[in-house]
């Protein structure tokens, strides 16, 4: 019994791991799909604001190029066995094992770039996705050592990529099958994550109550819905959208009464960014003014992560200039002492009604979390 080649162990090690990458890249997939498309899913890997897969599927950047990233980690993981499979059954002097070892050093780079957008950018990490890095830095050190072993490191990248610039339709071969799986992929993708907002295609009623909250749907409701949001909390930003979801074609029987809770105390411009949370409050109010307080809201809501400190005023204005509003008076409002009066008087009611976290409602007088909201919607006759 002939014994294997430390060439075709460290091959057998690529083959398992990136099988191990397509699983991981797969759950994700499917994570990614019931999260944009099922409002009563939740998910296990929700633990805290801080790791929360929910709250990075939900951001802008879960998207890339027209496909989600756990759909590119497939195409990766997809192509990376089949490249292993490929210097397998070649011979060690070919290209094979360069191409693979690119190929893995690529999906590396890229996993350090998408996991520090994760922390930076979006707020929070998902522990699949740092299962997922970790496979692509396994897979990049493994065909590492094999190009190493094999003739040299860089001398095998430069004689991939050296291969590509001088024989491109040879080399082209080696990847046509993942190419013309990317091509398919691509083309067959459902683009679920682009569903527009509740104001996209659809008339939906708007107003104001006598308290001066702002509602939507049903100017006449059999089913009213008091939410309780704070626009720095991700996972109020993941329930708006889930919620907007579930109600979507029943608006002429439910009206939702949104109170923008500011959970300290409104200390306008406090050099402690938990007390100056109220500006957000203020310039939400004041874009109700203009009569555009809805889109302020879901402008507001896709933004791909709280708000820090820095950057907190230019945020607010560069928001209202996309959203062509009157600047002048945004600006008077946001700054006039009535705005602050609004948001401590919201802050106010929170207190009352003991509102401690959001995001929180209340239907029939009963205070409900978002999991016995959903179940509550899903009793309702007209959900039927």
């Amino acid at each position: 019994m002939s014994r294997r080649s430390p060439t075709q162990k460290l091959l057998t090690f690529t083959g398992i791991g990136s099988l191990l990458g397509i699983v991981l890249s797969a759950w994700l997939t499917q994570l990614h799909v019931r999260v944009h498309t099922d409002p009563s899913y939740s998910s296990q890997c929700a633990i805290s604001e801080a790791v929360n897969c929910e709250t990075v599927a939900i951001s802008s950047y879960s998207v890339m190029l027209g496909l989600p990233i756990s759909v590119w980690g497939l195409l990766g993981f997809t192509t990376a066995l089949f490249l292993t499979i490929r210097a397998m059954r070649s011979p060690v002097s070919s290209a094979s094992i360069g191409l693979l070892a690119l190929h893995c050093t690529i999906m590396a780079v890229v996993a350090i770039a998408l996991g520090t957008l994760s922390v930076f950018a979006i707020g929070a990490v998902c522990f699949y996705c740092v299962a997922v890095y970790g496979v692509a830095a396994v897979l990049a050190g493994i065909t590492g050592v094999l190009a190493q072993r094999n003739g040299g490191y860089f001398n095998r990248m430069k004689r991939a990529i050296s291969d590509f610039v001088h024989t491109p339709r040879e080399q082209l071969k080696l990847v046509l099958v993942p190419l013309i799986l990317f091509v398919a992929v691509w083309v067959g993708t459902p683009r679920y994550w682009g569903v527009g907002s509740w104001y996209s295609g659809t008339a939906v009623e708007r107003g104001f109550d006598e308290t001066g909250n702002p509602w939507l749907g049903a100017r006449h409701p059999e089913f009213t819905i008091h939410e309780y949001l704070d626009y720095e909390c991700p996972h109020c930003r993941l329930f708006h959208r889930k919620l907007r979801r579930l109600l979507a074609d029943h608006w002429s029987k439910v009206r939702l009464v949104r109170h923008d809770t500011a959970r300290m105390p409104c200390v306008p411009n406090h050099p402690n960014a938990r007390f100056a949370r109220c500006s957000m409050v203020r310039a939400a109010h004041c874009a109700g003014q203009q009569g555009r307080y809805w889109e302020w809201n879901d402008a507001a809501m896709l933004s791909p992560k709280p708000l820090s400190r820095a950057g907190r005023k230019s945020y607010e204005l560069d928001l209202a200039r996309s959203l062509n509003l009157n600047l002048d008076r945004f600006q008077h409002c946001w700054s006039a002492d009535e705005s602050a009066r609004f948001a401590q008087q919201v802050y106010k009611e929170a207190q009352q009604r003991r509102i401690r976290s959001t995001p929180i409602y209340w239907v029939d007088g009963k205070k409900l979390t978002p999991k016995a909201l959903v179940q509550r919607i899903l009793e309702q006759p007209w959900k039927d």
